[in-house]
């Protein structure tokens, strides 16, 4: 009898598994033409999944030592794999024990590789600083 959702084959635990029932069954899945997760995993400060289609997405806190005491503080992130064509990109960052400050600039480079962020700090202390990133995009082959 199907399942009532894909229409998928049960199988009977307590019968020998006939493969061509699990055959059938993925048949019925990949016409469906979802897409799924191919491989997942973390690469340094990254966790990332990458789909079927080509897409894939990373995300990260990624932290920076103080390193100027005023003003515009450049981060430089480099993604954790390459993107086939500028990806979309989700920034959120701070500053230590700081409410005011803010992201004043974003933009990828590196034809999909790399990330830009600058901080503002409305302060002249020496502070770390932080972003939250998530990136979305179509991969490079390899």
């Amino acid at each position: 009898m199907p399942t009532p959702n894909l229409g998928l084959t049960t199988i009977n635990g307590s019968d020998f598994v006939n493969a061509s029932v699990l055959s059938q069954n993925f048949e019925t899945l990949d016409k469906l033409g979802y897409d799924y997760v191919v491989e997942q995993g973390k690469s340094g400060q990254w966790r990332y999944r990458k789909f079927k289609s080509g897409m894939a997405e990373a995300w990260a806190k990624i932290t920076f030592p103080a390193t100027t005491a005023t003003g515009m503080l450049q981060s430089g992130v480099t993604f954790p794999f390459a993107f086939s064509e500028e990806p979309c990109v989700s920034v959120c960052g701070g500053v230590d024990y700081r409410t005011d400050s803010h992201i004043s600039y974003c933009n990828t480079h590196g034809g999909g590789t790399a990330l830009d962020c600058y901080l503002y700090k409305g302060s002249a202390d020496n502070l770390s600083r932080w972003v939250y990133v998530h990136v979305i995009g179509m991969v490079k082959a390899s």
